[in-house]
């Protein structure tokens, strides 16, 4: 397998799993962005990403129209990461409300789905066919 459709394959793979990370945190608790709603969509896209990586040849690097294919639910899902930051603060505040805490924080799942989001197009065009 290519080095860069290992790359973007691992981190699309990451981008599945931020979802499920914690995206509002504070002392007490914390929730996820699947919980939040914004993660599956965020997975969704990512998984589009790794089934194209998996299911085109992987002897070949992605090219053409199969590397748009490929970034563009990336970018989706790091936009949809940025937005979710707004939404992330005001459910912050009601779920800080509800659990006693004054503080909360957005979690590092949030900046790692957005990172994540953001590494695939980087890594899709800046390797184009090494071993």
């Amino acid at each position: 397998m290519l080095v860069q459709r290992f790359l973007v394959l691992a981190i699309s793979a990451t981008g599945m799993l931020a979802s499920f990370m914690p995206w509002i945190s504070h002392p007490r608790d914390s929730l996820s962005g699947w919980a939040l709603g914004d993660g599956k969509y965020t997975s969704a896209l990512f998984l589009a990403t790794f089934v194209v990586c998996m299911v085109t040849d992987k002897n070949e690097s992605l090219r053409g129209g199969l590397r748009i294919v490929a970034v563009v639910p990336c970018i989706i899902a790091a936009v949809l990461g940025i937005q979710a930051f707004d939404k992330v603060e005001n459910m912050g505040a009601i779920f800080a409300v509800f659990s006693g805490a004054g503080t909360f924080s957005v979690g590092f799942g949030l900046y790692l789905a957005v990172v994540a989001g953001f590494l695939v197009p980087v890594v899709a065009f800046a390797l184009r066919g090494e071993r």
